[in-house]
């Protein structure tokens, strides 16, 4: 009998073993599910938060872009208009003060030089000009070298103060032959003391080379242009200034004689 009942209660004890073994097992498999459901459902709220994060910034970016392209346009259209109001000034100004042409002033020199190339070809002959010795044509004459005006061009010591612009063509191989010289008065009212003076001054002259033929003074405005020499050379230098200026006036033409 004690070995019968030892063989239930061994069977009753393994009975109980393997089903608290079972038991164990089923709660170890539910822990091991639980766990692994946990580390689900806190990875799936790692995504979403990750997922909510990136999708604010987007909105954040996009809202940001937005507001700057916004404000670049603005700024493009306000210096457009800028540009624009500045270009209607100035156009206004244009129109409210147009230029005005200007008027070329006229010397000494421009007067020589209009009356010489009035000449024809065969009327012209070998001159230099003014002080610098200007070749075939006329140049300008400096009027502060007292010595130069008085022994080369007759004017008085006393009445070089009066010019303050000259010009001058002489003739290359003989001044006798020909010497022109233009001069502005500074003082209009000096005009007929400063020609009468050169006149005599030439005519009272005492000449090396020759006598010049004819003495020729005329007046254009505040200009007295002098000349003498041959008189086939004066009469066409008297033609040819009379002809390019309406206002010049003869106010001495007389013989030089010996």
């Amino acid at each position: 009998m004690p070995s019968r009942h030892c063989a239930v209660e061994s069977w009753i004890l393994y009975w109980n073993s393997e089903i608290y073994i079972k038991k164990l097992f089923i709660n170890k498999e539910k822990q091991k599910m639980k766990k692994l459901l946990a580390f689900i459902l806190a990875a799936m709220m790692v995504l979403a938060f990750v997922s909510c994060g990136n999708t604010e910034n987007d909105e954040t970016s996009g809202s940001t872009q937005n507001t700057q392209t916004s404000e670049t346009t603005n700024s493009g259209t306000e210096e457009t208009e800028d540009s624009t109001g500045d270009e209607t000034t100035g156009t206004e100004n244009t129109t409210d003060t147009p230029d005005e042409p200007e008027t070329p002033e006229t010397s000494a020199l421009d007067i020589l030089n209009t009356i010489w190339n009035s000449y024809a070809d065969d009327e012209k002959f070998a001159i230099i000009g003014g002080s610098d010795m200007t070749m075939n044509a006329p140049g300008v004459l400096d009027h502060t070298d007292t010595q130069t005006m008085s022994n080369s061009y007759y004017i008085p010591e006393a009445n070089v103060s009066m010019v303050d612009d000259a010009a001058s063509m002489i003739h290359m191989m003989n001044t006798n032959t020909f010497t022109g010289g233009i001069y502005h008065i500074a003082d209009s009212s000096n005009i007929a003391d400063f020609a009468s003076a050169v006149k005599d001054s030439i005519l009272g002259a005492q000449w090396i080379c020759g006598f010049p033929d004819e003495l020729l003074i005329i007046s254009v405005d505040d200009y007295v242009i002098v000349a003498f020499g041959a008189t086939e050379l004066i009469d066409t230098f008297s033609a040819r200034t009379t002809a390019a200026y309406e206002n010049a006036e003869i106010l001495y033409n007389e013989s030089i004689t010996g």
